[in-house]
């Protein structure tokens, strides 16, 4: 790495934040939404999305893998519609994000997969046939690239070694990392199941069981549950996304009785429900980010279906304050805890440096199982250390403790 700072890897995500608000926005602009403002609102709802807000400073993968997904259904649009004069680029970034998304997390290829056929369908349906050739070479030579080539390891290893493509996750002795963390009962109940009740149900990072929740309520323990998680089981989406999927129930009624669903509306309907139940565990919000991507798009039907510029101005702030409602549950206490986790991070590493000071010797880390950030942020301050294995041989014992967590334990002399 160019910075030699594994931390810098997290300006991705921001990266694709920035690109996802932008290309969302046009093509709102362009097909549903003729109103700029309407546009950028609703594609800031569609990007900010709880899993994202919550993940884009950390290491978890989910919400890139959301915000890869929503690039790659705007750079379809825009390839299908038009836009010949960028049309090579187009391509380009279709090829990188599948590749890309195939290679962040094992559901990427499933994902991708279902998400491409339906773009085929919905071009079929068009009658676009030299489209549909082009895409389908496009997304077949991307997929193959992605998962035969970029991802040789660990696709093909993990068939040539175990026999299992999805290996430890899935296949003979795989690692069950679902089950050992939710609630017994409620795991062996159906997929369906679960997606109802673990989105009607208070926001929970804890293995209890699911407690049902009237909608539109806010209890202090989902706030509390929802800061800074990123990883949260049930009510991931935020505490008033059980009155989002609510709105979207009525919406489709409206739209269904009143013919306003087009073919090309009921395609991507049909195609993002089949890639979120596709999942077993669709009810664990980050599993399923697309989820959230869908719930705001019937929303947007509705809005686009709307002639009456008045009813329009009047569900617009409906749906505007039900969407801040639940994105302030989920991000709140966010910024303060950011700014308070900094502060401790501040005073952690002038600790250390003292201690190094004080003792004139480097410092002894010992990690467990994997590097640790404590290390990274040591080699970043320029603090001197040696990594020490406690397990095969004793700390001397002119050196102290200094400091302990689940995985590291660093150690300076006396």
């Amino acid at each position: 790495m160019v910075t030699n700072n594994i931390l810098v890897g997290k300006v991705y995500n921001i990266l694709l934040i920035i690109s996802s608000a932008i290309l969302t926005y046009h093509v709102l602009n362009l097909n549903l939404l003729k109103s700029k403002v309407q546009s950028i609102i609703f594609s800031l709802a569609i990007v900010l999305s709880p899993i994202v807000t919550n993940q884009f400073l950390t290491y978890y993968i989910d919400g890139t893998l959301y915000l890869l997904m929503v690039l790659f259904l705007d750079l379809t649009y825009l390839y299908i519609n038009g836009h010949e004069r960028s049309r090579g680029i187009i391509v380009i970034s279709i090829f990188g994000t599948i590749v890309l998304a195939c290679n962040t997390k094992f559901t990427g290829p499933l994902y991708m997969v279902i998400l491409c056929l339906m773009e085929l369908v919905r071009v079929a349906v068009k009658k676009d046939f030299l489209s549909l050739r082009k895409l389908f070479c496009l997304y077949l030579f991307s997929g193959l690239f992605g998962v035969l080539f970029i991802g040789y390891n660990p696709y093909i290893t993990n068939i040539v070694r175990h026999g299992n493509v999805g290996w430890p996750i899935m296949g003979e002795k795989h690692m069950d990392i679902v089950n050992t963390q939710t609630n017994p009962e409620f795991a062996h109940k159906n997929r369906f199941l679960k997606f109802v009740i673990g989105y009607n149900s208070k926001s929970d990072g804890s293995k209890n069981y699911p407690t049902l929740k009237i909608p539109g309520s806010i209890y202090r323990s989902e706030i509390n549950s929802l800061e800074m998680s990123p990883d949260i089981r049930i009510g991931g989406f935020g505490a008033w996304f059980n009155v989002i999927l609510i709105l979207d129930v009525i919406c489709l009624i409206f739209l269904i009785a009143k013919r306003k669903l087009s073919r090309d509306n009921v395609i991507f309907i049909v195609g993002l429900l089949f890639s979120v139940f596709s999942n077993p565990e669709c009810w664990w919000a980050r599993y399923v980010p697309q989820t959230y991507l869908l719930s705001i798009m019937i929303l947007i039907y509705l809005v686009s279906a709307i002639d009456d510029n008045k009813k329009k101005a009047i569900v617009d702030k409906i749906f505007l304050a039900v969407i801040v409602v639940n994105f302030l549950s989920a991000n709140i206490k966010n910024p303060t805890c950011y700014l308070g986790y900094a502060y401790r991070e501040y005073q952690h590493i002038q600790y250390l440096k003292k201690c190094y000071v004080a003792s004139k010797a480097p410092l002894l880390v010992d990690y467990s199982n994997f590097y640790s950030k404590t290390a990274s942020e040591l080699e970043l301050h320029h603090i001197p250390y040696i990594y020490f294995d406690s397990s095969k041989r004793k700390v001397p014992g002119n050196y102290r403790l200094i400091y302990e967590d689940a995985s590291t334990h660093i150690f300076a002399k006396r």
